[in-house]
């Protein structure tokens, strides 16, 4: 089998879809299956094209477009980790050389730039529920449709994803599948660059500075929680578009000596940026099975989520908060910065026993792809 991955980020970007490229990508070629990859950005890696963000919008895609082109003639299937930027030129790829067309969506694009822009600030449920994507962006919504109905496969990450497709885009349930995130990292790498920021307890967060992840909540309360116990520092590792803003917010903040941004890392440093830290965060009003918590779960390390995290692991009440509620998230911190809620929050994470692994994922997705 010759496949064709056509990716919009790829490390050493961050974020669960580029992380999700890469493993696939080796676990693949650990099949002894042909695999070539297409993504925007830098950097060199056999079997890899890159396509500039450099280049003016509109060129880039154009020439993401050619080098599909190019790429899918020898290929058997292209499988596409979005449905716009990678997925549109990959399914026109696939359409003019008549080859099999499959994608996997790891989030909305139309909700993210909604929340992004500040036209709502409302959780994936409620956008939906509302029927907002059609109004927000009729174009954008047209065309994630007319992906979706057309590819042989479409694989989410959690059954939140599956009933959204299948309620509000008409995709056959038949073609929906879902391929869960792993719980078990499979590694025990030690990083050289732990953070080492004195003996305070570190609360992480390691992901895309993006708008729906809800960051400038996370600080805020980390600041009321950090005047009111005189302790933590808030860790963030990652970059976006976001960046400037929570650099502006922390500025201007009692505790911004306490909260450290750090650059992009790979994924080995993240796991031991985990080891060292006391609790791990995802604030986002909506997240989809995040590989940043699942990693911390399978380290069994005390998270804080959303309720509406598309996990399929069942969480504590303790590990849960409303997202949009600053007295919540607050108290939940504040606890956890105790030695009896620490404590209590360790021996929950403990008896969390779910495990999978980057191979399991890459055998379901071989059942799919050979049956689709």
């Amino acid at each position: 089998m010759r496949i064709l991955i056509a990716a919009g980020i790829y490390p050493p970007d961050v974020g669960g879809p580029a992380t999700h490229a890469k493993q696939l990508k080796q676990g693949f070629i650990g099949k002894d299956i042909s695999v070539r990859v297409i993504s925007y950005g830098k950097g060199k890696e056999k079997g890899l094209v890159r396509i500039s963000r450099k280049l003016p919008f509109g060129i880039r895609h154009f020439c993401y477009l050619i080098m599909c082109f190019i790429a899918a003639a020898r290929s058997d299937i292209v499988y596409a980790q979005d449905a716009t930027a990678a997925g549109l030129p990959a399914f026109i790829a696939t359409f003019f050389w008549r080859r099999r067309f499959c994608i996997r969506i790891g989030g909305d694009i139309i909700w993210e730039r909604a929340l992004e822009k500040g036209e709502r600030f409302l959780s994936l449920r409620q956008y939906y529920d509302k029927n907002l994507a059609r109004a927000d962006h009729p174009f954008m919504f047209f065309v994630v449709r007319f992906l979706l109905k057309r590819a042989e496969a479409v694989i989410v990450s959690t059954p939140l994803l599956k009933d959204l497709y299948s309620r509000f885009y008409g995709v056959p349930a038949e073609r929906l599948h879902v391929v869960e995130s792993p719980v078990f990292s499979g590694t025990s790498t030690e990083t050289k660059k732990a953070v080492s920021l004195s003996k305070e307890p570190i609360i992480l967060f390691a992901g895309r500075f993006v708008a729906y992840k809800n960051l400038e909540f996370l600080i805020k309360a980390f600041d009321e929680a950090r005047q009111k116990s005189g302790s933590g520092i808030l860790v963030f590792i990652g970059d976006g578009p976001e960046l400037e803003n929570l650099k502006n917010l922390i500025g201007n903040l009692p505790s911004r000596n306490y909260i450290k941004i750090l650059p992009p890392q790979s994924h080995e440093e993240i796991i031991g940026q985990i080891k060292v830290s006391k609790v791990c965060v995802s604030a986002a009003l909506t997240e989809f099975n995040p590989n940043f918590i699942l990693e911390c779960l399978a380290l069994k390390k005390p998270v804080l989520v959303s309720r509406e995290h598309g996990i399929t692991v069942k969480l504590p009440e303790e590990f849960l908060f409303d997202p949009t509620n600053l007295r919540e998230l607050t108290g939940r911190l504040l606890d956890m910065l105790t030695p009896a809620g620490y404590k209590k929050a360790s021996e929950l994470a403990l008896g969390i026993r779910a495990r999978r692994s980057w191979d399991d994922v890459i055998q379901d997705h071989l059942k799919i792809l050979w049956k689709s």
